[in-house]
C-alpha cells in the first residue's frame, strides 16, 4: 500500500472497526427479539428509549461522514482513498473502487439525506411541517446494508496490498458489552420479583454513596 495511503486507511479502519461496534451494540439491545425489548420496557423504558434515538443517530452519522461526497473540505472519506490512488499505477484497482463506491452511494443515500436534512442541519420545512415534508425511514436492514457496501469498499481497497480481508460485523466491544447490560438487568428484574414473593430481602433507594454529586 502506498506509504501516503497508509495512514488513511488505518484511520478510516479504526473509525469503522468502532462504528461496527457501536452498530452491533444497538442490534444486541434493541433489534435481537421482543423479549429484550419488553425487559428494557420493564426497567427503564424512558432512558432506554433515548438510548435507542442518540446510538442510532450515532451510526447514520458515522456511516455519513464516511461516505461524504463534499468536495469543498479537506474530509477523509472512503473517497479520498480511492482518488490518491495512482491513475497509471493502479488503474485496475481504481476501476474496481469506483463501481464499489457507486454501490455504497447508493446504499447510502437515503441515511445521507437523514444528516444533511436532521442529524447536521435543522431543514425547516421538515421542522415545521414533517408530516407534509417527511425524511425516509431507516431500518435496521439499510443501515446494514450500507455497513457492508462500506466493508466491501474497504476490503477491495486493501486486499490488493495485504492479500488479506477484515471482518468488520465481527468487530466487539471487549468486557462489559450490551449482552452485560441485559444480563444484570435481568437479574434485577428477578431479583425484584423474588423481593415481591418475600423470597429476598428487600433493597431500598440508592444509597449516599451513589448520591447525585453536589
Amino acid at each position: 500500500m502506498p506509504d501516503d495511503l497508509q495512514k488513511d486507511f488505518q484511520t478510516l479502519h479504526n473509525d469503522f472497526a468502532n462504528l461496527y461496534v457501536r452498530w452491533n451494540m444497538y442490534r444486541e439491545i434493541f433489534g435481537t427479539n421482543e423479549r429484550r425489548t419488553n425487559l428494557l420496557n420493564e426497567t427503564a423504558p424512558s432512558f432506554f428509549g433515548t438510548v435507542q434515538r442518540v446510538l442510532l443517530d450515532d451510526v447514520l452519522g458515522g456511516i455519513a461522514r464516511m461516505t461524504d461526497k463534499s468536495a469543498s473540505q479537506d474530509n477523509l472519506t472512503l473517497r479520498r482513498l480511492l482518488e490518491e490512488l495512482d491513475d497509471n499505477t493502479h488503474k485496475a484497482l481504481k476501476d474496481e473502487l469506483l463501481k464499489r463506491l457507486s454501490q455504497v452511494d447508493s446504499a447510502c443515500a437515503d441515511i445521507r439525506r437523514i444528516r444533511h436534512k436532521r442529524l447536521a442541519h435543522r431543514d425547516y420545512k421538515h421542522a415545521v411541517a414533517p408530516d407534509e415534508n417527511p425524511l425516509p425511514g431507516i431500518s435496521r436492514r439499510t443501515v446494514g446494508a450500507a455497513m457492508s457496501a462500506i466493508a466491501d469498499f474497504m476490503n477491495s481497497f486493501q486486499f490488493p496490498f495485504t492479500e488479506t480481508q477484515i471482518g468488520y460485523e465481527n468487530s466487539i466491544a471487549g468486557p462489559g458489552d450490551a449482552t452485560s447490560l441485559l444480563s444484570a438487568l435481568r437479574r434485577a428484574v428477578e431479583h425484584r420479583k423474588m423481593q415481591i414473593e418475600g423470597k429476598v430481602e428487600p433493597v431500598g433507594s440508592l444509597s449516599s454513596e451513589f448520591a447525585d454529586p453536589a
